[in-house]
């Protein structure tokens, strides 16, 4: 398993932070005798801002939208476990939530550089609902649906999208829970999640022997 760093803001990443995850993947990708690892074979994780990445990067690798920002061949990622992503960064805009300091449109702002009108195209690249055709990865996308933070609005819309173009996924809504719930590890959102994840797993990346990654 790795831990991925990317840059951050400032200055804006849309075009460096999936780039910079790209270049991680290419990296561990070609030390599998050193690190034992299966180079055609990943499983791509992530929660929140790292959800929205690991569907970006998912998405992204397989039409031309990002590339490893240090060069190198990287394999797509089998599958995709995303925890309560932004699929379409628009609706950050659209659908502005406030918690505490933090503010959706201070998110892309910060991550893209300003509005959707402005910069259409950025807002297309970093958006994975943009990005759906046949072909990617199977998804599991998990969320609580009393999220204050990232708007629902965008999860039944890419999971029928994705249905739409026959690739495999599963959306699991988890009632009264909030942005974040999977941090009690066992909170009763946190055993669902497990529970639904090891299935998921079970079906579209089940453990094999010898080197895995």
């Amino acid at each position: 398993m790795f831990n991925i760093d990317y840059r951050l803001v400032p200055p804006v990443a849309w075009n460096l932070a999936a780039p910079d995850v790209a270049c991680a993947m290419a990296w561990a990708q070609s030390q599998t005798e050193r690190l034992h690892t299966n180079p055609n074979r990943s499983l791509i994780v992530g929660q929140s801002a790292g959800a929205s990445l690991a569907l970006q990067v998912a998405y992204g690798l397989g039409d031309g939208t990002f590339a490893s920002s240090c060069a190198g061949s990287v394999h797509p990622p089998d599958a995709v476990f995303a925890l309560y992503p932004a699929e379409d960064f628009g609706l950050l805009w659209t659908d502005e939530r406030r918690v505490g300091p933090l503010d959706t449109r201070d998110v892309d702002i910060t991550y893209i550089g300003g509005p959707p009108a402005q910069y259409p195209d950025r807002y297309r690249a970093v958006s994975a609902m943009a990005h759906v055709r046949a072909g990617l990865p199977p998804t599991l996308i998990a969320y609580g649906e009393a999220d204050h933070l990232i708007p629902i609005g965008g999860h039944r819309p890419m999971a029928a999208k994705l249905t739409e173009v026959g690739v495999p996924n599963v959306l699991l809504a988890i009632p009264y829970n909030d942005h974040g719930y999977d941090a009690f590890w066992g909170s009763i959102g946190g055993q669902i999640t497990r529970h639904v994840l090891g299935e998921f797993l079970s079906q579209h990346f089940p453990a094999q022997s010898g080197a895995t990654q």
